[in-house]
């Protein structure tokens, strides 16, 4: 084995790389993803994420001529929301809601770079194109879903353009291309030795309504309609491009046909009956889709990777009004959304 630039290879006799040595990098790297992700889930105040915002979402309106001063915006901080690695909030601003959400250290840290990266080959290459956008971040895919799915008369949380890029300045990144709808702050996150930690902040729209996991009972009605509005976004889905979007593409601890990746974490199970159960699920994954060849069959495109009843959002009518957290959306089996 060699190691390389943090990615670890096997080459056989004739130096083509195996199966196995690809799928052990993905193991180990994604299991250490998962442990970074951690240690740097965010960890701000409420007062602190209010400055921050108003700072780069609630610059002051421009005043008419002859007017002395800008309109002060009204910014009102109504709760904290359920989050697994990053932080969200219920916010209002000037008496409107929105979502403002504070992503994780490892996603932060993959756009801030790309950002950066583009900006260095921009000033070095000018006139020239190059991939090292920040269009190849998990932040800007979600964007771009959400901008695309709320076209397409989905409900959903469109971003917020900032009005200033927070801690980024101007010399930091490329201001060539059209500036993303996403602010960058120096926050503390749940690990003191990497705090404070540059993290991506943005503002979306609120979707209304109320989890479908809130309520106790709903009518088969309501869920035959989630399923349908399922179907709905899936059409969307397949009028996104995605040759531009290379996050879509890539590896996932999530995505489902990923799903013996969790061999490596069957040894913390301590109920012997237990981790028997699951080594047996695992082993009929891959014997009767994998090895079979009959995963090769499924239909591929891009799907929400997390369509439950937590991001499926309900009117006082019981009916769909929304879908929410595309964190997990890969291009997949289609099956798998079901």
């Amino acid at each position: 084995s060699e190691v390389k630039d943090n990615t670890m290879t096997s080459a056989t006799d004739d130096g083509t790389t195996t199966k196995a040595a690809v799928t052990a990098t993905a193991s180990t790297e994604s299991s250490s993803h998962e442990e970074t992700r951690k240690l740097l889930k965010p960890n701000p105040s409420s007062d602190q994420v209010l400055v921050l915002l108003k700072k780069s979402f609630c610059a002051k309106q421009q005043p008419e001529s002859g007017d002395a001063g800008g309109e002060e915006v009204q910014l009102e901080m109504v709760k904290e929301l359920d989050s697994w690695d990053d932080k969200n909030y219920l916010i209002r601003m000037n008496g409107t809601s929105y979502l403002a959400k504070v992503h994780n250290g490892v996603e932060s840290k993959d756009f801030i770079q790309l950002w950066k990266k583009q900006a260095k080959t921009t000033e070095k290459h000018a006139g020239e194109s190059s991939s090292s956008s920040y269009h190849q971040s998990v932040i800007h895919l979600q964007n771009a879903i959400m901008e695309h799915l709320s076209s397409q008369g989905i409900s959903t949380s469109k971003p917020i353009p900032p009005t200033t890029s927070g801690d980024c300045t101007s010399t930091d990144v490329d201001s060539s291309e059209p500036q993303p709808a996403v602010a960058i702050h120096s926050l503390p996150v749940v690990s003191e030795a990497h705090s404070p930690c540059d993290l991506v902040v943005r503002l979306l729209q609120w979707v209304p309504g109320r989890t479908m996991s809130s309520f106790r009972v709903l009518p088969i009605e309501t869920l035959a309609e989630a399923g349908q509005f399922l179907g709905k976004v899936g059409k969307a889905f397949e009028k996104l491009p995605t040759t531009n979007l290379p996050a879509c593409k890539r590896f996932h601890q999530w995505d489902g046909k990923n799903t013996n990746e969790v061999r490596n974490f069957v040894k913390c199970i301590d109920d012997e009956r237990k981790r028997v159960m699951v080594t047996s699920v695992l082993d009929a994954f891959q014997t009767e889709l994998i090895d079979s060849g009959v995963a090769e069959t499924f239909p591929k495109r891009l799907i929400h990777g997390d369509y439950n009843d937590g991001n499926v959002l309900l009117d006082d009518n019981l009916f769909v009004s929304g879908v929410i957290d595309f964190g997990d959306s890969v291009e997949s089996w289609r099956v798998l959304d079901i």
